[in-house]
């Protein structure tokens, strides 16, 4: 990361090279979890202007990866809002943080199993029977 670099977290949308990079990286999301090195980067992202274009591949880096910011994504009050919850974690060692989010995910995931007390009932269709269109076809000319 040089001078030009800002604080961590940039915003999403933001395109950047990396140390070394040949390609610009888009970043698409924070705090991805890497369950092999049982670590959490920085962002995940994309290759500007590709995309995602193959799901198995995953670009994963940190903020000190970042060599020059080419573009600035876009950020409003409910960005900053979400990276000030960001940054609490952001001096967290990234195996401890791992752990800790680990495990909060086992435990949502362990309320979640659990079956709720009032649940919505299921709506079968029924074949034949004509349901509410969704958009009002009412004020559109016919010719």
């Amino acid at each position: 990361m040089n001078s030009e670099t800002p604080q961590k977290y940039l915003p999403i949308g933001t395109v950047c090279m990396l140390n070394g990079g040949q390609k610009s990286i888009m970043i698409t999301g924070f705090c991805p979890i890497n369950t092999e090195e049982e670590k959490i980067y920085d962002y995940i992202g994309v290759v500007y202007p590709f995309g995602q274009i193959v799901t198995s591949i995953t670009l994963m880096f940190d903020h000190s990866q970042i060599a020059k910011i080419l573009y600035m994504g876009y950020s409003n009050e409910e960005d900053k809002e979400f990276k000030k919850e960001l940054e609490i974690y952001a001096n967290i060692d990234g195996k401890e943080l791992y752990k800790k989010v680990s495990s909060m995910l086992s435990e949502q995931q362990a309320e979640e199993s659990l079956p709720k007390e009032t649940e919505t009932p299921q709506v079968e269709a029924v074949p034949g029977q004509i349901s509410t269109p969704l958009v009002d076809t009412s004020s559109q000319i016919n010719n």
